[in-house]
């Protein structure tokens, strides 16, 4: 007996790497331990954003508040 599943062929880059290209469709894993703060923006061309679903990191708006 034989069992066959289908297989989707994939690629991974770096953002950077990915950054000017045209894709269909892209997974992101953007955990925080995959990014440093304020970076993933990189990765993101937003359409809408829901400024209440976001959230800035703490020493960066210490830091604009110093201003």
């Amino acid at each position: 007996m034989r069992r066959q599943f289908p297989l989707m062929l994939a690629f991974a880059q770096t953002v950077h790497k990915a950054q000017g290209l045209s894709l269909r469709t892209a997974t992101l894993d953007a955990e925080p331990t995959c990014f440093g703060s304020g970076t993933i923006y990189v990765a993101l061309h937003l359409i809408e954003l829901d400024r209440g679903k976001t959230k800035c990191d703490e020493k960066a708006t210490a830091e604009y508040q110093k201003l």
